[in-house]
């Protein structure tokens, strides 16, 4: 072979393994971009699980659990960040309850931003004369 041959043979040998390599390097980014979105959906129903189970204690061990409810609870963390937002009706002559807790998490891979929305929807019937109070959920939703 020609020197010129030997360089054409070598340079086409190096495009040939850098297609190779940055196809391997988009699909892990793929796949790490689907992993990222994962976790997110899981930390916004872990934050809206958290904040129904605030509502299913105070309903639990609180004579008057509406007074005790903030609307809004905030959390941050490296990589994540989420607001948990707590609609509560508790309507003493029934009994009854409704507990929507939507969550949203924020998190932030390679510079872009993804915003991950879970909701809980909760509705039951609180029964005794004292804390603790028994409760009976008749629905329990997740969106």
């Amino acid at each position: 072979m020609r020197k010129g041959q030997i360089l054409v043979a070598v340079l086409l040998v190096f495009a040939i393994l850098s297609l190779v390599i940055s196809g391997v390097i988009s699909m892990w980014e793929g796949n790490i971009k689907s992993i990222s979105a994962q976790i997110g959906e899981k930390q916004a129903l872990y934050l809206a699980e958290g904040v129904a189970e605030i509502a299913i204690y105070s309903l639990t061990w609180l004579v008057n659990p509406s007074a005790y409810f903030a609307n809004t609870y905030t959390f941050s963390f490296t990589g994540f960040w989420g607001t948990a937002k707590l609609e509560y009706n508790y309507n003493s002559t029934e009994n009854s309850f409704v507990i929507s807790a939507t969550a949203q998490v924020e998190s932030v891979y390679t510079g872009e931003s993804y915003i991950y929305t879970r909701a809980l929807n909760i509705e039951g019937v609180r029964t005794g004369t004292s804390a603790p109070y028994s409760l009976t959920i008749n629905k329990w939703t997740e969106e």
